[in-house]
């Protein structure tokens, strides 16, 4: 495999400088110093990463995406509860506390969570740039045979595969109001938010713009889904409308920054809605920045189980990914398992501890260093290998893929969010069998020859 050498330079310097950062907080113990120096190495890898995706001319690759949530889970919330002023009042402290004694942070093992975060945001971006080839070199892009057509076939596709998603909300809508009882929702009730996910991103791709109809869509999306209280999905659904735009628009217009208003404002109302809080203006910032709290409880976690010596789970949990395969199985997942470990019945419900957190609970720290370099590996090739697809191929896979990134990065329980990228991919190769004829997909795929020595887009 061909590596680049002025990446490997830049990664060895990284490393060094991580190195020396735990080795002098381990030396020292100073809580303050000890949280500015991980802190600060972060800042320095995310500008590194920043830098290289500049000189790409993308700065929507996977992996600052994955960066932009790991610096709001592990400098901003951190920051902030450095901040606040009384714990006891907050989050899952107070539900920790009702348990056990109050501590203030500092006798949480705060640094060691800063430094598990440290560890695995320097091997994710390791694993991305550090076989990756000359990022500098410009090659001339072969023009791909075939566009998909802005034709009206086309689009008569495309409204019938909403009409199909309308028939699926609608059957889910029915089913809800209807239940005798709580009822779990399978794949197949919200299927419907994937074929909208799927139209609209086919249909901005082809007339470069959203329409009225996106705007519906997203909205009776967007109210739907507050019945399961399920974020997730509904982001989805905005991120298949946002990236497309930013990627055909080189310049930013008022509908994207509107989106992303909506995105935020989403994340923030339905965490309020989970969480029985009335959203307001005056509270708006502190819900948003709650909605990295997993932070918080990485530290609990980490407290607990130094408290009483509890097991790692050795993989144990991500074997939840036969709940699809095999009817009737039921193997917990990594955040539900994990919360029922620490707070017992004080609170219900899965809280993720990141990809990083579910990676150290795990595997201990050796999974950390080896899960995130894969996992960067892994998001490199494939950005690669889409950036060799014609334009309007590469849009639509990579704006798939940003979703995976959001999702695991966020939640860490890979063998869920393989499922629901999988599910997604599945609902786009329907789309495009039936929409686009298999002719137009293999035309449209674009394999290119690529010039002697020089590399497309990496």
């Amino acid at each position: 495999m061909f590596i680049e050498k002025r990446n490997i330079i830049d990664q060895l310097i990284l490393f060094l400088l991580l190195i020396t950062t735990l080795t002098i907080n381990s030396i020292l113990n100073i809580f303050s110093l000890s949280v500015f120096n991980i802190i600060f190495t972060m800042l320095i890898i995310f500008a590194n990463t920043l830098n290289k995706s500049i000189k790409t001319k993308d700065l929507l690759q996977p992996v600052n995406i994955a960066n932009l949530f790991l610096f709001f889970l592990f400098v901003i919330r951190p920051l902030y509860l450095l901040d606040i002023a009384n714990l006891e009042n907050n989050g899952f402290f107070q539900n920790y506390y009702l348990l056990y004694s109050y501590k203030p942070i500092n006798e949480f093992p705060f640094i060691l969570g800063l430094s598990i975060g440290l560890v695995g945001i320097y091997c994710f971006n390791f694993g991305y740039w550090a076989f990756k080839k000359d990022i500098m070199r410009k090659v001339k892009e072969k023009e791909f045979i075939k566009e998909i057509k802005n034709t009206r076939k086309n689009i008569q596709w495309i409204n019938a595969y909403y009409a199909f998603g309308f028939i699926m909300l609608m059957l889910f809508l029915i089913r809800f109001y209807n239940r005798t009882q709580d009822i779990e929702f399978s794949t197949i009730d919200i299927i419907w938010i994937y074929i909208f996910s799927v139209s609209i991103l086919l249909e901005i791709v082809i007339k470069n713009k959203i329409s009225v109809k996106h705007w519906f869509i997203i909205g009776i999306s967007i109210v739907a889904l507050s019945i399961l209280g399920n974020r997730q999905l509904i982001i989805n659904l905005l991120i298949s409308s946002i990236i497309p735009l930013l990627y055909l628009n080189k310049k930013i217009n008022w509908k994207t920054i509107l989106l992303g208003c909506v995105v935020l404002i989403v994340i923030v109302w339905y965490g309020s809605i989970r969480s029985g809080r009335l959203l307001t203006l005056s509270n708006f910032f502190e819900d948003f920045i709650r909605e990295f709290s997993m932070f918080d409880m990485l530290i609990i976690g980490l407290d607990h189980k130094f408290k009483f010596n509890t097991d790692f789970y050795l993989g144990y949990n991500y074997l939840s990914i036969f709940n699809y395969l095999i009817p009737g199985l039921s193997i917990p997942f990594f955040d539900f398992a994990h919360v029922k470990d620490v707070f017992q019945e004080v609170y219900g419900g899965g809280i993720p501890t990141t990809i990083i957190g579910s990676l150290y609970f795990n595997f201990t720290i050796f999974g950390v260093v080896i899960g995130m370099s894969i996992l960067g590996f892994i998001f490199s090739k494939m950005y690669s290998k889409y950036r060799k697809m014609g334009k309007q191929m590469f849009i639509i896979y990579q704006t798939i893929l940003i979703t995976f990134v959001y999702d695991v990065i966020r939640v860490g329980d890979i063998s869920r969010e393989l499922v629901t990228y999988l599910i997604f991919r599945g609902v786009l190769l329907i789309a495009l069998l039936f929409i686009y004829k298999n002719k137009v997909i293999k035309n449209d795929l674009y394999e290119s020859k690529i010039i002697k020595n020089k590399i497309n887009y990496c």
